[in-house]
Parts: structure tokens; C-alpha cells; sequence
């Protein structure tokens, strides 16, 4: 790997953040885990694919404070028949509190987070996967909560004896997999206004400043029309769908993309016929997910097909308050292919991720954010602090630094964006940007 290759979330973050001023960053992942599929497979299919689960969660600190967050699932599906193995990448949440005291543009700095998303090698999750059941009988000397009472004692007694560190768990108990070079990539995302979506009562902060629907729909519409610009081959399709919606009301929210793969719809099935219980992707915390699992418990699931899923889904009440809710889906193959592995040290011997070695573990790091309260600039501050402390006591190494770089006044230094700098710009007003105290 090349010295530049290493520092792709350095390169990224600097340009999109102001020259000369510091921020820390947190990129916590969870440990590759093979999980259920992410579309449920046809029945006696003769195919069952092998998922792999990751989990990104990001923070963005300035002057000693959290201020911004966001969080992202990377799916990987390996199928063992002629298709193609697929990335799905699903933005979960994204938010800031208020607190900034500087100028950020929030709307660069998601879309930078999920252009780094896209420059990791799916070959670098595979390398150590946690499956969905391990067979523990094969290691004598392991405690598992199987292991009976008198066999836990001899195997303490034993270690004590030979005063012997626990043994970690060993590589065979992990899958070793390799992706395939040619894959599809596609991200998804749902759209809904909220008072907060990560930091708990941010929004009675009045620094704080939050978009209706619309305004929510064109924010995120502007960063992957960006994306699909600057990062996928023009055979790329992208899909908006929203429920309730007539296709020509859809149209005028696309009006002010530039990418020409815009179209109303989505990217989950070919026709309208098909059951939407094999082609809608079971997402965490997601209300189309929550939709199928209610068709379950009506036993309508079998008989439920896209058309009919997306009309009732309209009927829901994440969909029914008066606000413009949306499904927004991109597919396609990137131009460049992803190279990057993110575990080499950058500079002031600092590394760019931790990777939690356990579910529990992602939790607890991830609650030192999400578990304050943000309705004073208190909790912030406490969020950082609990963070710092972590990295410091636990793992004996700082929080990722980084130097911003972005002139004022200026778009971005990102090199990649040149390759569309003769395209029109359009200017959409951001999602997450936060406003400044006026000064007495």
C-alpha cells in the first residue's frame, strides 16, 4: 500500500474541515459478523448466499466537544451461484447538537464519510469474520457459558498453575473469505425529518438547526448525486421512491440533480409483481423493515407484492404526518476499484479506526455518545472526555487527530472532485449545518 493509499480518511476529512483548525475523530467499527441474509431467499431456492455485517459509527470532536455523528452499515453478500457478489452500504443515522463553533459544512463531511465507505476493500473485512455459530467442543482449554462447572474449575486451575494469560479465541474459530474483484456496490438510505437522531435532547439546544422534509430530501439527494458523479461509471442507476407520492410529484425532486441514472423508483426489485418479502432488504431500525415483519404477524407476507407493499407503506405513520418521507437507492460499479485497508498507522503514530472485539464492547464505546444528554453544552463536553479517557487509559494511544485544510470561502480540496469541476454546480441548503450564537 503507498503512503497515500494509507491516508485516505486524513485526505478526506482535511478537506472538507477549516485550515488550521484541530479536530479529533472517532471511527469505531464492530467486529465482521456472518448474519442472516439481507434479502430474505425464495424458499427451496438453490442458492443461499453468505452475508457479512459490519458496523461504522463516527464521531467528529471540536475544542473538547462532540459535535457530530454518524452512522453507517456495510453488508457484504457472496452468492454461490453466477451472481454477481454485492456491498451494500446503509446510512442508518446522521446528526449534529449545536455545538460547533466553528464553520463546517456537515453536508462535505457526510459525503467524504461515505466516500471513505467506498474506498475500503470489502477484502478487508473478510479477513476475520466471527460466524454465525462456532463449534466450541473443538478447544479444550476455552470457557464458554456451555462449559460445565467442574470443567471451568480445572481449566482455571490449570491456567492459574502455569500462570498462563486466558487464551484468546483462536483464528480457526473465525471464517478467512475472499471477494470477488467484480461486484455491485449500492447504498441506501431513508429520509425523515426528526428533532435529533443521535444526540438525545440536541434538538432543545436553539443553536441547533434542523430541516423540514423537503429541505431533509434535497440535502441528501445533492451528496450522492455528488457521489455517483465523482465516484461511479455512468451505467450506475439511482432510484427515489416516496410513499404517498405520485411519480410526477416525485419528478420535482429531481430536478436539480445532475447525474443522468435518476430515476422514480427503487432499486430492490425488477417489476411491481414481485413479493416484496424476497427483494425489500431487511435493514436495522428501518420502517420498511418493521412493515414486513407486521406482514408476518398478519400472515400477508406471501402475498404482499411491491406495489401493494409501497401503497400500505404510505399508510404507516412514519409516512403519514405530513412530512415527506423517502427511500433513496444507488447501485452501480464504481470507477476506481477499492483499495484501501484501514488499519496501517498515520502519522503522529496514531490509527484511523478501532475495531471493537465484541458487540458488547461496540456498545459501550458507542454509548459514551449516544447515552448523553444534549440539551446543555455539558453533555458534549462529557462525551468527549469519556472518549479521550478510553483511548487513553484502555488503549494507551490519543483519539485520531486531525488538521483541517479547507481554505475559507473555498469548495473543497478534495483531488477528486476536479473530475467533475465542468459540471454545473447547484447549491442546496444543508441538513445538519449548525447556526452560531450571535455575539452580544
Amino acid at each position: 500500500m503507498n503512503h497515500n493509499q494509507s491516508q485516505v480518511l486524513a485526505r478526506l476529512l482535511e478537506s472538507c474541515l477549516p485550515k488550521d483548525e484541530e479536530f479529533q475523530v472517532l471511527q469505531l467499527q464492530s467486529l465482521p459478523t456472518q448474519t442472516h441474509s439481507i434479502v430474505t431467499p425464495v424458499p427451496k431456492s438453490e442458492s443461499t448466499p453468505l452475508t457479512v455485517k459490519v458496523q461504522h459509527f463516527f464521531s467528529l470532536f471540536h475544542q473538547e466537544k462532540v459535535i457530530f455523528a454518524l452512522e453507517i452499515y456495510v453488508f457484504l453478500t457472496l452468492h454461490n451461484k453466477d451472481a454477481p457478489a454485492e456491498r451494500l452500504i446503509f446510512v442508518s443515522k446522521a446528526d449534529t447538537n449545536g455545538y460547533c463553533n466553528t464553520k463546517i459544512s456537515f453536508k462535505s463531511l457526510t459525503k467524504n464519510l461515505i466516500k471513505y465507505i467506498l474506498s475500503i476493500d470489502p477484502n478487508y473485512y473478510l479477513q476475520k469474520v466471527k460466524p454465525r455459530e462456532r463449534k466450541y467442543d473443538q478447544e479444550a482449554d476455552l470457557l464458554t457459558q456451555r462449559t460445565e462447572v467442574i470443567k471451568s474449575l480445572r481449566i482455571l486451575s490449570k491456567r492459574h498453575l502455569s500462570s498462563l494469560d486466558p487464551p484468546s479465541i483462536p483464528n480457526d474459530f473465525y471464517l478467512n473469505l475472499r471477494f470477488p474483484p467484480n461486484y455491485i456496490t449500492k447504498i441506501s438510505l431513508f429520509t425523515r425529518p426528526e428533532p435529533q437522531y443521535l444526540f438525545a435532547e440536541s434538538s432543545r439546544n436553539k443553536q441547533k438547526h434542523c430541516l423540514d422534509g423537503s429541505q431533509l430530501l434535497q440535502w441528501w439527494l445533492s451528496i450522492l448525486d455528488d457521489i455517483l458523479c465523482q465516484d461511479f461509471q455512468v451505467t450506475a442507476q439511482a432510484r427515489l421512491q416516496i410513499p404517498g407520492e405520485d411519480s410526477a410529484q416525485v419528478n420535482r425532486h429531481l430536478k436539480t440533480v445532475r447525474f443522468a441514472g435518476w430515476q422514480v423508483g427503487d432499486i430492490f426489485g425488477r417489476h411491481v409483481g414481485e413479493l416484496a418479502a424476497f427483494t425489500v432488504p431487511l435493514f436495522p431500525d428501518d420502517p420498511k423493515t418493521r412493515f414486513l415483519r407486521q406482514l408476518v404477524e398478519e400472515g400477508r407476507i406471501h402475498t404482499t407484492n411491491l406495489a401493494t407493499f409501497w401503497t400500505e407503506l404510505a399508510q404507516r405513520q412514519e409516512f403519514r404526518l405530513s412530512v415527506i418521507a423517502s427511500v433513496i437507492g444507488v447501485q452501480g460499479t464504481l470507477l476506481q476499484a477499492s483499495s484501501h485497508w484501514p488499519t496501517s498507522p498515520l502519522y503522529q503514530n496514531q490509527e484511523e479506526i478501532y475495531v471493537a472485539d465484541s458487540k458488547k464492547q461496540f456498545a459501550y464505546i458507542k454509548s459514551y455518545i449516544t447515552g448523553e444528554e444534549y440539551d446543555t453544552e455539558e453533555g458534549a463536553l462529557e462525551a468527549f472526555a469519556n472518549i479521550r479517557d478510553f483511548f487513553k487509559i484502555r488503549l494507551n494511544r490519543p483519539v485520531f487527530s486531525i488538521l483541517g485544510a479547507k481554505e475559507p470561502n473555498s469548495t473543497s480540496t478534495d483531488p477528486s472532485q476536479t473530475q467533475t469541476s465542468n459540471l454545473k454546480r447547484v447549491n442546496v441548503i444543508t441538513t445538519l449545518q449548525t447556526r452560531k450564537k450571535p455575539k452580544k
